[in-house]
C-alpha cells in the first residue's frame, strides 16, 4: 500500500484566503486533530477572506489555498468525502469573503482531520526537530514512513510527528482523481523533501 502527502495548490488565479475566522478557535488549534465542531457551533457563520496581497485571485476552485495550510473544500468535495466513510474528519462551514468584503461562497468548509497516526519513522528519515515544540518536525528532507505502524483502516490521517501533514491512501488519491477535483496535488509519501514541488 503507498501513502500521499496531500497538499492544497490552487491553480493560476485562484482565490487565497489570509486569515482563520476571527471568532473562532485560534490558528494552530486546526492543526492539533482535536474536535473542533463545537465551537464553530456557537457561531451562525465564521468567515474567511480573500488575501488582499492577491487582488487579482478571486476563481473558486473545489479546494481554495490559504495561508494556514487548512483544507478548505467546498459541497463537491464533502460529497467525496462523506462517501468514502471517513470515520474521523468533521467539516467546520464557513463563509468565503471577497476583496470587497461581500460574500462568495457560503458552501465551503474546513476538513478537520482528527486524531494522529505514528506514521513517520524517526531513525530513517532526514528531518529536524521544532526549537519550540520539542515532539514536532518542523522541516523534512527525506521522508520515510513506518508502514508497521499505519493501522489498515487509516485512510486519511496526521502525522503524530507533523500534525500539520496530512496523508492519504492510495484508494483515497484514486477516488479524488476519478472525481476531478481542482486545487490539490499528492506527492508520494515516500523519499518527499518537504516542498510541494
Amino acid at each position: 500500500m503507498k501513502y500521499w502527502v496531500f497538499k492544497i495548490s490552487a491553480p493560476e488565479g485562484g482565490a487565497y484566503l489570509s486569515r482563520v475566522p476571527s471568532k473562532g478557535p485560534e490558528s494552530y488549534r486546526y492543526k492539533k486533530g482535536e474536535s473542533l465542531i463545537q465551537e464553530f457551533k456557537k457561531h451562525e457563520s465564521l468567515g474567511m477572506y480573500f488575501d488582499p496581497d492577491y487582488p487579482d485571485d478571486t476563481e473558486l476552485f473545489d479546494f481554495v489555498d490559504n495561508i494556514n495550510d487548512l483544507i478548505i473544500a467546498n459541497q463537491k468535495i464533502r460529497d467525496v468525502f462523506v462517501a468514502l466513510d471517513f470515520p474521523n474528519i468533521e467539516f467546520l462551514p464557513i463563509w468565503l469573503y471577497d476583496h470587497q468584503d461581500q460574500v462568495a461562497s457560503k458552501e465551503y468548509a474546513i476538513v478537520n482531520v482528527l486524531g494522529s497516526v505514528d506514521c513517520i519513522d524517526m531513525e530513517k528519515s532526514t528531518i529536524r526537530m521544532n526549537s519550540l515544540i520539542k515532539d514536532q518536525v518542523s522541516r523534512i528532507k527525506n521522508l520515510v514512513l513506518d508502514y508497521d505502524k499505519i493501522p489498515e483502516d487509516a485512510s486519511i490521517f496526521r502525522a503524530t510527528t507533523k500534525l500539520n501533514e496530512i496523508f492519504v491512501r492510495d484508494d483515497v488519491k484514486n477516488e479524488m482523481e476519478s472525481a476531478g477535483l481542482e486545487g490539490c496535488v499528492f506527492i508520494e509519501a515516500d523519499g518527499w523533501n518537504g516542498l510541494v514541488f
